[in-house]
């Protein structure tokens, strides 16, 4: 069994997942895995939407994410608050142009 990696704490760092075949490795899928499914999601969705747009290289995802577990109730309320939230918030960010 591989030894876990320490929890990463940059916003945009994606933890490697440890699958049955072992650690996902650059572009090297583990089926069934969460960065997979979301890499696959990405994909189905950006297709139809530059499809539908002039610009072709419109960046649709920013580039990673940032996965947790939520591990109890109140960790499931504030995740869920947050996103509901968020769209709210999007005019205060200096970062959403």
């Amino acid at each position: 069994m591989h030894a876990v990696p320490p929890p990463v704490g940059a916003r945009h760092a994606v933890p490697a997942l440890q699958g049955k075949e072992g650690f996902e490795a650059f572009r090297k899928a583990v089926p069934g895995s969460v960065p997979t499914i979301v890499r696959n999601y990405k994909a189905a969705v950006t297709r139809p939407v530059r499809d539908t747009t002039v610009n072709r290289a419109m960046q649709v995802w920013q580039s990673n994410y940032f996965e947790r577990v939520l591990r109890n109730g109140e960790e499931f309320a504030n995740a869920s608050r947050y996103i509901q939230e968020n769209v709210a918030m999007w005019h205060l960010d200096k970062h959403n142009s």
